[in-house]
């Protein structure tokens, strides 16, 4: 999955996501979770690409210098539950 996007700098943070989403695939036995996931990844890297400041605006915490575990273990808990409506 990290190589596949061709660029030596991100194949380990890809091949990491690449484990998240098949793993999501395991435990729910469904492939659209992670398509979902995978759908909001690249729609957040568009938006930035073409409009960092409305992004910023909109959803301040992603550019945080230190994202809280906190943060991260609520964000964690609720794409679980949206996961688990589907």
């Amino acid at each position: 999955f990290g190589v596949y996007h061709m660029s030596l700098v991100k194949t380990v943070t890809v091949s990491l996501l690449g484990i998240v989403f098949a793993y999501v695939v395991y435990v729910s036995d469904s492939i659209l979770c992670s398509v979902l996931m995978h759908l909001c990844n690249n729609g957040l890297a568009v938006l930035h690409m073409a409009n960092p400041i409305a992004l910023k605006r909109v959803l301040p915490f992603l550019f945080a210098e230190k994202l809280s575990v906190t943060l991260v273990v609520e964000m964690s808990i609720a794409g679980f539950f949206l996961c688990a409506i589907i």
